[in-house]
């Protein structure tokens, strides 16, 4: 999933089939899997004559006496931050953000010296994909920057291509690891790139696809699978096939 926000930014979130998490198996803070390292069963015995005495105990008063505080638990992180540089985009009049329960799509549109501009967003699990469309009443509009900022807690290494970001690295924590790629699909227009950025200038309308996986598995004791770039890239071939329509009508 992700977060979109001030028209700069697109937060990027995890799903559970790619999760991405501290903690756990081989975290460096130590994992106890919320087993206390001596029993409990003193205590259970006081909370039970305890309500069998008043009837009724606060929550905040049972948490406080059973609570453990898991060692090494951990917390679910963001892949990172999609950032958009837009040119040309001032005196900003009729702005619009809605989210449309029906196609579950979000829609910002806006009009900038005479030009009528709008932004698509929505996350297709059947794709694995997340799809953003930005477009405008008349030609030549759509300039940007894009890039990908990732989290300092994590190895990051990117590459970039005309049209493509990609990134990959491992948390620091407990060494899981994560890939994520952007493709940038304009029409007309051109495309350049520097390291970790593409551009696009003068495009009548611009598709941006999102992908990202890591290699946490569902398996007993190391919880790690295979390296996630190359079902990153699969998914982002496999969408790049098909038209934004097409994705669009199959994502709900």
């Amino acid at each position: 999933g992700f977060r979109q926000g001030y028209e700069e930014g697109y937060r990027l979130g995890t799903r559970s089939r790619n999760v991405l998490r501290t903690g756990g198996r081989g975290s460096k803070s130590g994992y106890d899997f919320g087993i206390r390292a001596r029993s409990s069963a003193q205590e259970v015995a006081a909370v039970a004559a305890a309500i069998d005495r008043e009837r009724i105990l606060p929550p905040e008063v049972v948490a406080a006496r059973l609570g453990h505080k898991a060692r090494g638990f951990g917390d679910y992180q963001t892949f990172g931050d999609l950032m958009f540089e837009f040119a040309g985009a001032a005196d900003v009049e009729r702005y619009r953000r809605e989210l449309n329960i029906d196609d579950a799509i979000a829609r910002v549109s806006y009009e900038s010296n005479g030009v009528r501009y709008l932004r698509e967003y929505f996350a297709s699990y059947p794709d694995g994909v997340i799809v953003m469309r930005f477009s405008a009443d008349r030609p030549g509009q759509i300039s940007f920057r894009a890039r990908l900022a990732i989290p300092d807690n994590r190895s990051a290494s990117f590459r970039s291509s005309v049209g493509k970001i990609r990134v990959s690295g491992a948390l620091h924590d407990n060494g899981l690891q994560f890939a994520a790629g952007v493709d940038v699909i304009p029409q007309r227009g051109t495309m350049t790139r520097t390291p970790g950025t593409v551009s696009v200038a003068n495009a009548d309308s611009v598709v941006v696809l999102f992908s990202a996986a890591t290699n946490y598995r569902l398996a007993y004791p190391d919880y790690r699978g295979t390296p996630p770039m190359p079902s990153v890239e699969m998914r982002i071939s496999a969408a790049l096939a098909k038209p934004f329509y097409v994705l669009e009508q199959r994502h709900v």
